[in-house]
């Protein structure tokens, strides 16, 4: 088995709106130090889970099906207060030490984690990459490709077109979604060419996601 999953979770309980903000901010990073990570051998562990709490609710990590939780000593309210670019370092540390909590409870080699964690700060804590197999125009000259910027407080999904020499020559912004991966990646829709110079995306979840793009190159 592999670990494909790293979650950040609030178990610091009180209102379910605090909750429920630092877990969507949270994405951003957990995710990215994934993308981060090679692939992880495991006996029996699919996803960490990283319980944020009080101190004094830090208890022993238990195994959940295929989940492993463990539990780590943090105020999830003065998060809320830091700036963006802290928030992005402070998760990144509640990833990174929860991992070091598993590694050492698992006997996992930490090596892989911290070469995560240093490609994780090369890239400047900013989740943004590609997203499925670009597709070629009919007359191969262009592809046309997602990028996913992935941010605290939201997902913006663009539509990238490319030279056969991966030259940017247009981005259209498609829309805006809540920063949960799970979400905005279903709305993301299957790109069809119509001739070379027109592309139409169709969502088959949300029909207001569905439009087509006129190049401009």
């Amino acid at each position: 088995m592999k670990l494909k999953y790293v979650t950040i979770h609030d178990y610091y309980g009180g209102q379910r709106d605090i909750m429920k903000n630092f877990q969507r901010q949270a994405s951003c990073m957990d995710t990215l130090f994934v993308k981060c990570l090679p692939d992880i051998e495991t006996k029996a562990i699919e996803s960490l889970i990283i319980n944020c709490c009080p101190p004094e609710k830090v208890k022993t990590s238990e195994l959940i099906d295929t989940s492993y939780e463990v539990y780590y000593g943090y105020d999830t309210r003065s998060f809320l207060e830091l700036s963006d670019q802290d928030k992005k370092k402070a998760l990144l540390e509640i990833v990174y030490e929860g991992v070091e909590i598993a590694a050492r409870e698992n006997d996992w080699c930490i090596t892989p984690f911290e070469k995560a964690k240093r490609a994780v700060i090369d890239l400047d804590y900013k989740n943004a990459y590609l997203y499925k197999k670009p597709k070629s125009s009919p007359n191969r000259k262009y592809k046309a490709v997602y990028l996913i910027q992935h941010e605290l407080y939201s997902a913006e999904i663009f539509l990238v077109i490319l030279d056969n020499a991966e030259n940017e020559l247009q981005r259209i912004h498609l829309f805006s979604e809540e920063p949960e991966e799970g979400l905005f990646l279903q709305l993301i829709g299957d790109i069809t060419w119509r001739g070379n110079s027109e592309i139409f995306i169709k969502n088959q979840y949300q029909e207001s996601l569905s439009k087509s793009v006129t190049l401009q190159v």
